[in-house]
């Protein structure tokens, strides 16, 4: 799985699967003249186990991750500058989960 931020310049890529089953997204820059992908300082972090879908919000500010086996929701923020995730504003949603109150 990848997503794209909105001005293509940033990529975040599912590095869960059963040949890989470590439960990570990867974050890199794009270069826009030759396609080359260059890791983000801090990338993979650890998300949720088996990934199944990667969004990233139409103003760039957040990633988004359904993790099937844990039956979360997994959201990041993306830092403004560096483009990478921010792993001490990560949030998960358990589907026992009723609201979102409490939730920052």
């Amino acid at each position: 799985m990848m997503a794209s931020d909105p001005t293509g310049k940033f990529l975040y890529v599912s590095l869960s699967g059963t040949a890989n089953a470590n439960n990570q997204v990867a974050a890199f820059t794009v270069n826009s003249s030759t396609g080359a992908l260059t890791p983000i300082a801090g990338s993979p972090v650890t998300v949720g186990r088996d990934l199944q879908g990667l969004a990233v919000t139409t103003d760039g500010k957040f990633l988004f991750m359904a993790n099937l086996l844990d039956n979360t929701i997994s959201a990041f923020s993306i830092d403004a500058t560096s483009r990478s995730l921010d792993p001490d504003h990560r949030l998960s949603f358990h589907r026992e989960q009723r609201s979102l109150q409490g939730c920052d």
